[in-house]
């Protein structure tokens, strides 16, 4: 990912809109990302009694498909923030870096 300016700079106070920005670049940028993202909304679709427990949070009667269909969508939710993790963890240290650089800590 790349971009122009820390996350110092770019916003001290909104974190939630600088990892909003990571999340349109993974979409943009990373298949595997984009590919598990459109897994989850067809589950989703297919299965509304998901999407009722995890947003709706109701309580209901589930077959065995169901409850197939819940642990594939917690699956799916755990692969997303991994691609997620990697991505703030590498942002992460990019950040160090420019820190350090204006710290200058770091030489040419």
């Amino acid at each position: 990912m790349d971009f122009e300016d820390s996350f110092y700079d770019y916003s001290k106070d909104n974190f939630y809109e600088y990892f909003s920005r990571i999340q349109y670049v993974l979409q943009t940028t990373n298949m595997g990302y984009k590919e598990t993202l459109l897994e989850k909304d067809k589950l989703l679709e297919s299965n509304p009694k998901v999407e009722e427990i995890f947003y709706g949070r109701k309580a209901m009667d589930l077959s065995l498909d169901d409850c197939k269909d819940i642990i594939r969508f917690i699956e799916l939710q755990e692969k997303i923030k991994e691609f997620e993790d990697e991505a703030l963890f590498l942002l992460g240290g990019r950040e160090a870096y420019l820190y350090f650089k204006k710290l200058d800590i770091l030489k040419k």
